[in-house]
């Protein structure tokens, strides 16, 4: 019979394998940080108003080739190169327009009639000494198109539209291939898309290899802990199942793979294993004097229903994420609580459908080796309990003084690993051109009826353009004001030194009817809003996170001179920065309700008010350690290490509530407090220790990767693992003997 029953679960396993392969091929993956902003902060409302005005997500969606020259710019086979690059992008039906400067020409107002020549004279290479000085003294051209040392060019092109990811990768490996052809395979490509594919690819590669070692590294664990292959059946089913229904209702909803829906499959396995080893190895178990045989099914009934207990209040926290607004959590929080439901489920159904292999795996399992292990160890540590405590409040204070150290950030590019072609890409151009990071200011003026349009406004707003590049160090800035004076230029001839405003009104007004008549009024108008009460300003910065841009801030408002504007920063990559901060208000209602309903939980059986604290400080302790150790390493908080606190403050509930029902279990069978804290520690300690040892281990594994958020979960759920059981295991039962007290207890004792 049993090996019928085996043999059923065997070919359902097999179907449903099958299943989660097709659906793999379904899979789609999503890494745009625009999914992750708030919906209801005021950023992200001002952010939309701003894509909205000024057509922005065109500028967002461009990419930008950078070219280094090693033969020098004004050669002719480099620019010939560069035109033919130039021709090839302008080809391309998702391509709208190419900024480069072979395709660029000089407007200039001579003899009552505009003329054109070309900025660089292909043809002429007699010309290129000419056309060199031209460009380095007009900074419309300088300053976007050449870098600061001179030794490469580079050219904008703007998509029509944003690709669909496949149909991106397929372009970018036109282009590459171009690039080749052309001998200019050193070229360094840039673009939020760029970025968000080399982050897909990277995470395709490395995800299913340290996967596979993850799990590799926990059943190795698991052998030679319980000395047993047989009792893997158990964990492995549960966890290959939920895992397969759960991405199959992705795939179900076209739910895209996101940086948080890319933790689920660690987040189920770390679940599951904990499941296993709490509810089937279930006894080392008391010693054997305390009980008339080794496995008492009521017992097992009352430490099933604190697991139950414990994985509800884990699930409806997951649920909970869903009222956060933010898409990506929304799904992390549904299919993380739906995981973790189904492993309960299927643990609880495998009882029924291999009783008799549980029973001998308990036999196998219980040695008195452990019982010997945790008795000693007991003993030690409550000789020392006082300065165990006291190290403890040395640690909490000393973490206090490092989470002050924790800083809010979002930037996604620091992550990205070194060693990739995108990151020597970026380091480039931001060496080369000043800056990598986009930086946007919307000025709005607050005297009542003045617009943009008015030539003493836009002097003010050129004013703050200069201070912007000399003290803020902010470079390739663009605005609706460089193509008034680029106008300007032209009408006075083509002079570069007549690159400024002009002088009167009426000529201005003039300049702006003749711009929206040109091929030029679509970029116009991507920096003025039609109605003249906000103007654009763009740029780069060297270093774009939460500090610096604070820090830019702090400089416009110390400046008196625009007193007149409102200047208000916003763009996807300040926008970006309200993630962490938003995802912490969702976190901490999350936290205030799992605390809440923990304490519940475990005031309900004592009914006496000092289990509050004594329960609260364990989990305190782990998550303040945690965050201590970041400050220590200078860690920020970001949407992944967010999601890392609360995951650990998950793991810290579920080993309180274990520990708590074990205590309250041996009061029950008439047992003094001290004598019931031992054995709950004995009986509690061996499936912690087991649980933390198979996930510490499995979590090493994962310390190699390139991806720097890859390392730190990694890194920091193995801490959560081992900070849970610091301070449940060890600190729990020196805060139950010191403060706990109950009634007659003198007595008992």
């Amino acid at each position: 019979m049993l090996k019928f029953k085996f043999e059923i679960i065997f070919t359902f396993l097999l179907a449903l394998l099958g299943l989660s392969i097709y659906s793999y091929k379904h899979i789609t993956y999503n890494f745009s940080i625009q999914q992750f902003f708030p919906p209801h902060n005021s950023d992200t409302k001002f952010y939309n108003q701003f894509l909205e005005t000024f057509n922005a997500q065109v500028d967002e969606n461009a990419l930008v080739i950078a070219i280094p020259g090693n033969s020098g710019i004004f050669n002719r086979i480099f620019l010939n190169k560069l035109d033919s690059l130039c021709k090839f992008l302008e080809a391309q039906d998702c391509i709208s327009k190419v900024y480069s400067i072979t395709n660029l020409n000089v407007i200039y107002f001579t003899n009552s009639e505009f003329n054109a020549r070309p900025l660089v004279h292909l043809d002429r290479p007699d010309l290129y000494a000419q056309d060199s000085a031209y460009i380095c003294a007009s900074p419309e051209y300088y300053k976007l198109f050449i870098s600061r040392d001179q030794k490469a060019c580079a050219l904008t092109s703007f998509f029509k539209t944003k690709l669909p990811v496949s149909e991106f990768s397929f372009f970018t490996d036109k282009l590459k291939n171009e690039l080749f052809k052309l001998g200019l395979d050193q070229a360094h490509l840039i673009s939020s898309q760029v970025i968000e594919q080399s982050i897909i690819q990277q995470f395709r590669q490395e995800g299913i290899r340290f996967l596979l070692i993850f799990s590799l590294f926990i059943m190795l664990s698991w052998i030679i802990i319980y000395k047993s292959i047989k009792t893997l059946i158990i964990p492995i089913a549960t966890i290959t199942i939920s895992l397969i229904i759960v991405f199959a209702c992705m795939t179900l909803f076209n739910y895209p793979i996101t940086i948080f829906s890319s933790m689920l499959v660690i987040l189920i396995i770390a679940s599951g294993i904990s499941a296993a080893v709490q509810l089937y190895p279930i006894t080392t178990n008391v010693e054997e004097s305390k009980l008339d045989h080794m496995f008492s099914f009521s017992k097992f009934q009352v430490e099933r229903k604190a697991i139950v207990v414990a994985t509800l209040i884990k699930v409806f926290c997951f649920f909970l994420l869903i009222v956060s607004g933010i898409k990506p959590l929304q799904i992390f929080g549904l299919c993380a609580g739906i995981g973790i439901l189904l492993l309960l489920a299927m643990n609880l159904l495998m009882e029924y459908v291999i009783p008799l292999e549980r029973a001998k795996i308990l036999k196998k399992s219980t040695t008195d080796q452990w019982i010997l292990f945790f008795n000693k160890f007991y003993e030690f540590l409550f000789k020392y309990k006082t300065n165990v405590l006291y190290a403890t409040l040395i640690l909490l204070v000393s973490s206090s003084f490092f989470i002050c150290r924790v800083h809010l950030n979002s930037n996604f590019i620091n992550d990205i690993p070194k060693n990739l072609s995108v990151t020597q890409d970026v380091d480039f151009i931001s060496n080369k051109f000043g800056g990598n990071h986009p930086v946007e200011l919307i000025l709005t003026s607050k005297i009542n009826n003045e617009s943009f349009y008015e030539l003493s406004t836009l002097k003010k707003a050129d004013t703050l353009i200069r201070y912007l590049e000399d003290s803020c160090n902010i470079h390739l800035i663009r605005s609706a004001i460089s193509l008034i004076k680029a106008t300007n230029k032209a009408y006075q001839g083509g002079n570069p030194k007549d690159f400024q405003l002009p002088n009167d009104q009426t000529i201005l007004n003039s300049y702006l009817q003749n711009i929206l008549q040109t091929q030029y009024a679509d970029d116009f108008r991507r920096y003025l809003s039609a109605d003249g009460q906000q103007l654009r300003i763009s740029g780069m910065s060297a270093n774009n996170h939460g500090e610096e841009m604070q820090w830019l801030q702090n400089k416009i408002d110390q400046a008196t001179t625009f007193k007149s504007f409102h200047i208000q920063q916003t763009g996807a990559a300040y926008a970006m920065n309200s993630i962490p901060k938003a995802l912490i208000d969702n976190f901490l209602l999350v936290f205030l309700i799992g605390f809440i309903l923990l304490l519940i939980v475990v005031w309900i059986p004592f009914k006496r008010l000092e289990i509050i604290p004594i329960t609260m400080i364990p989990t305190l302790f782990s998550i303040a350690i945690m965050l201590g150790i970041m400050g220590i390493h200078g860690i920020n908080l970001n949407a992944e290490t967010v999601l890392l606190v609360f995951i650990s403050f998950c793991i810290s509930i579920d080993y309180s509530i274990q520990l708590m029902n074990r205590f309250k279990s041996e009061l029950q069978n008439g047992l003094d407090k001290h004598s019931s804290i031992q054995l709950a520690f004995i009986n509690g300690a061996k499936p912690l220790t087991i649980n933390t040892l198979i996930l510490t281990i499995g979590f090493i594994c994962v310390l190699f990767s390139k991806f720097e958020t890859s390392f730190n979960t990694a890194l920091f759920l193995g801490l959560n693992t081992v900070l849970g059981f610091i301070g449940n295991a060890i600190l729990l039962p020196i805060l139950l003997s010191k403060y706990f007290n109950i009634l007659n207890d003198n007595k008992s004792h």
